[in-house]
C-alpha cells in the first residue's frame, strides 16, 4: 500500500484558507481520520467503513443546503446573500471535499482488489474536484490524485503531466510531486513535445482534425482527451483556435472538460455547466474566460456573451447581466433578436426585483422598441391593462420568451403593494401565471402564499377558504405565517366581519408585532360600519396600555362615540387620554372637540389654546385652533375675550377679516376694548 503524506497537507490548506461553515469541524475531523487510516494501510473493510462515513457527511451537507434554500424561499435578494455567505461556502466545500476523499479511498480500494470500476470512479472524482477553482488546495490535490491514478493504470507519461502541474510551486505539495517525478524519471526518460510559436492554416487544420479524432475515438479515456488537449493548446498558443474551431470543439465538451487547453477551457467548462443548469458554476467560468482574452477576441466571442448573460440572469445576478448585454460590451451578435429579448428579460427581472422607477422606465423603453409578444405583454402589464395582459398571456402561453419573464414575481410584488381595487384586477392574471410555474417554484412557500392571497379576492365559500388557509399555514415556514394571518384578517374584513369581531374578541394578549399591526390596520379602516365600535373596543383590550397602537385605537373609539352621539363618554375617555398621552397633539384635539361637544367650554378653550401655542404661528392648524377659541368665546358671550383674540392675527389680513366677520355675526363690537388697549 502506497501512502501519500500530502493528503492531510492539502486538507489543512483548504480548511485554513477557505472554509467558514457549520460543517467544517466534522469535515476536518473526518479528513484527519481518513488520512490516519490510509497511513496505516487500511483493509477493504476499513475502506468501506470510511466511505460510508463520507457518504453520511455528504448527505448531511446536501440536507443542510436544501434546508438553507427552503428558509429563504425564492426571495432573490436573500438567495444571493445566502449564496455568498460563509455557511454556503462551507456546505459547498464539504460536498467537494467528500468527493475528493472518496476518490482517494476508491484508489486505495483499486490497489487492493484491482476492480477497474474503482479506478475509473476515482479518476472521475478527481476530475470533478479539479474543476472547482474556488478550492485551489482540492484542485492541486486532485492533480496529484490523478497522477497516482495514471500510475495505477500504467500510463506513466500521463501521470507525469499531472505531477508537473503540482510541482510548479515550492510548497509541500510541489515537493511531493517533484519526488514522484524523480521516481518516474528513473523508470523512463520523458519525451517532450515540440513547442511551436506559429503555424500555417493548413497545419492548424491538420492539428484540429487530429484533436477531434482523438476526442471522437478515445475521448472517454484520459489518454485520448489529454493528447487532444496537447494539440488544442498548440492551436491556442499560436492564435489559431478560432471561434469556428471552438464551435466544433463544443461537440466534445464532455470529453475535453477538465483538461488544460488555455482560456477556451474555461469556456468549455462554462458551456457544460450551463447545459446542466449549474448556473453559478457557469457564471464563474464565463467570468474567467472573458477576463483572460483581449478585446478583439471578446468581440469574436460575442455570441457566447449571450450565454454568459443567460447564466447571470438564471443566477439572479441581474445588474451584471445588464452590463454584459450593454451596447458598449456587445457590438454585434449572430442573433440580434435574442440579444433584444435577453435585454428585455434582464430589465423585466430588475424591475420585478426592485420596483425602482428608473428600472421601470428602462423596461418601458425596451418593450416599446420591440414588437414581440413578450414586449407587448410587458407593456400591458406595466400600463395596468390587465385584461390585455391576460389575453396576451393566454395567446402566447408557449412562447419561450413570454414564459421566461418573471411575470408572476412582478405581479406578486405589485399585488402586496397595491390598493384593494388594483389587487382585485391583479389577482386573476396572477393566478393564471401561477398555473404556468414549474412545480418546484409553484410549491415554494412564497408562491403558495401569494397564490392563496390572490385566491382570497375571488368568489368562494368563506369556510372553505379559511380551512385552506389553516392547512397552508401549518405547512409553510414561520416567516410566511404572518402574511397568511394578514390575508385571513383582510378576508374576514371583506367577507365575514362578524367573524372578525368574534376572532378579535376571543384573542388573549400579548399580540405579536405582526398581529398587532395587521389588526390595527384593518380595524382603523372599518369606518362607520355597524361592527366597528365593537371590534375597536375588543382591540383596545389587547394592546399595551400607553403604546402608540393603543393611542390610535382609543382615538378611533372616541371618534366613534362622538359620531354615535355619546358625547359624554367621548369626553370622559378623551380626558383620560390626555393624561396618559400628554405629548400627543391628536389626543389634545379629540379632547378639545369632545369638551366643546358637552359644553365644557373652559376645558375646550384651554385645550385649543395649548394646541395653538404648540404650533407655528400662521400655520393652517394654528389658525384653526385660534378660530375655535374665538367661536367658543363668542358662544359663551365673552365679548372682551373674543375681541382679545384679534391681537393674534396681526399681520394676517385674511385671518383678521375672518375674525371680524364672526364677531359681527355674534353682534360683538370691539371699539371699547380697542380704546382701552389704546
Amino acid at each position: 500500500m502506497i501512502r501519500w503524506r500530502t493528503c492531510l497537507l492539502i486538507w489543512t490548506f483548504c480548511v485554513s484558507s477557505l472554509v467558514q461553515a457549520d460543517l467544517r469541524d466534522d469535515a476536518f475531523d473526518l479528513g484527519q481520520k481518513i488520512d490516519a487510516a490510509r497511513q496505516q494501510g487500511p483493509t477493504i473493510e476499513d475502506l468501506q467503513t470510511l466511505m460510508e462515513e463520507v457518504a453520511s457527511l455528504r448527505d448531511q451537507a446536501q440536507a443542510e443546503r436544501i434546508n438553507r434554500e427552503k428558509e429563504v424561499g425564492e426571495n432573490e435578494v436573500l438567495l444571493e446573500r445566502l449564496y455568498r455567505s460563509p455557511t454556503w461556502s462551507g456546505i459547498g466545500f464539504t460536498l467537494a471535499a467528500m468527493r475528493y476523499w472518496r476518490s482517494w479511498l476508491l484508489l486505495d480500494q483499486y490497489r487492493l482488489n484491482s476492480v477497474q470500476t474503482d479506478l475509473e470512479a476515482a479518476r472521475r472524482g478527481f476530475q470533478t474536484t479539479l474543476a472547482l477553482i474556488v478550492y485551489p488546495g482540492l484542485v492541486r490535490g486532485s492533480w496529484l490524485g490523478l497522477g497516482h491514478a495514471e500510475i495505477a493504470a500504467g500510463r506513466v507519461e500521463e501521470a507525469r503531466i499531472w505531477f508537473d502541474r503540482v510541482a510548479a510551486t515550492d510548497d509541500p505539495l510541489g515537493r511531493q510531486a517533484r519526488e514522484e517525478l524523480n521516481l518516474l524519471d528513473a523508470l523512463r526518460a520523458r519525451t517532450k513535445r515540440e513547442v511551436k510559436t506559429s503555424i500555417t492554416d493548413a497545419e492548424a487544420d491538420v492539428i484540429e482534425r487530429e484533436a477531434l479524432a482523438l476526442l471522437e475515438r478515445h475521448g472517454k479515456s484520459l489518454d485520448g482527451a489529454s493528447r487532444a488537449a496537447e494539440r488544442l493548446r498548440d492551436l491556442e498558443n499560436t492564435g489559431s483556435l478560432s471561434i469556428e474551431r471552438v464551435l466544433r470543439l463544443m461537440h466534445y465538451r464532455d470529453e475535453i472538460i477538465g483538461h488544460d487547453i488555455g482560456p477556451v477551457g474555461y469556456l468549455v467548462s462554462a458551456e457544460n455547466a450551463l447545459a446542466y443548469e449549474q448556473f453559478y458554476t457557469a457564471v464563474e467560468k464565463y467570468r474567467i474566460f472573458f477576463k483572460a482574452i483581449d478585446h478583439q477576441r471578446q468581440q469574436q466571442f460575442s455570441d457566447f456573451r449571450l450565454q454568459f448573460a443567460s447564466a447571470l440572469i438564471a443566477s439572479g445576478l441581474i445588474e451584471e447581466a445588464q452590463q454584459n448585454l450593454s451596447a458598449n460590451i456587445i457590438a454585434k451578435v449572430g442573433d440580434p433578436q435574442r440579444l433584444a429579448n435577453l435585454r428585455l428579460l434582464a430589465a423585466f427581472s430588475a424591475f420585478a426585483n426592485s420596483g425602482e422607477l428608473k428600472s421601470r422606465q428602462t423596461l418601458l423603453d425596451l418593450s416599446a422598441a420591440m414588437s414581440t409578444p413578450a414586449a407587448h405583454f410587458t407593456q400591458s402589464l406595466l400600463n395596468a391593462d390587465f385584461n390585455q395582459a391576460h389575453n396576451l398571456l393566454m395567446e402566447h402561453s408557449t412562447d419561450v420568451w413570454v414564459t421566461q419573464l418573471p411575470a408572476f414575481e412582478l405581479v406578486y410584488r405589485e399585488f402586496y403593494a397595491a390598493a384593494l381595487s388594483k389587487r382585485r384586477n391583479l389577482a386573476p392574471i396572477g393566478l393564471s401565471l401561477y398555473q404556468q410555474l414549474p412545480d418546484d417554484i409553484a410549491q415554494a412557500s412564497w408562491a403558495l402564499v401569494a397564490q392563496m392571497s390572490m385566491q382570497g379576492l375571488m368568489d368562494q365559500p368563506v369556510d372553505t377558504y379559511l380551512s385552506r388557509l389553516e392547512v397552508l399555514s401549518a405547512t409553510v415556514a414561520i416567516g410566511y405565517r404572518d402574511v397568511l394571518y394578514a390575508t385571513r384578517i383582510e378576508f374576514l374584513h371583506r367577507r365575514a366581519p362578524e367573524r372578525l369581531v368574534a376572532e378579535i374578541t376571543s384573542l388573549l394578549p400579548p399580540l405579536s408585532d405582526k398581529q398587532r399591526d395587521t389588526l390595527l390596520h384593518h380595524v382603523l379602516k372599518c369606518g362607520l360600519k355597524s361592527w366597528c365600535k365593537e371590534v375597536t373596543v375588543a382591540l383596545i383590550k389587547l394592546l399595551q396600555p400607553g403604546s402608540q397602537s393603543a393611542l390610535f385605537a382609543l382615538l378611533q373609539h372616541i371618534r366613534l362615540l362622538a359620531k354615535e352621539g355619546d358625547a359624554m363618554a367621548a369626553y370622559r375617555i378623551a380626558g383620560e387620554l390626555i393624561v396618559d398621552y400628554p405629548d400627543s397633539g391628536d389626543a389634545l384635539r379629540v379632547f378639545a372637540d369632545s369638551a366643546a361637544a358637552v359644553g365644557r367650554t373652559g376645558d375646550a378653550e384651554a385645550a385649543y389654546a395649548r394646541i395653538a401655542e404648540s404650533l407655528p404661528i400662521g400655520s393652517s392648524e394654528w389658525r384653526t385652533a385660534r378660530l375655535k377659541q374665538l367661536d367658543l368665546r363668542i358662544d359663551a358671550g365673552a365679548s372682551d375675550a373674543a375681541c382679545e383674540l384679534r391681537r393674534y392675527a396681526q399681520g394676517d389680513a385674511d385671518l383678521i377679516e375672518t375674525i371680524n366677520q364672526r364677531l359681527a355675526a355674534g353682534d360683538i363690537a370691539c371699539n371699547r376694548l380697542q380704546a382701552k388697549m389704546g
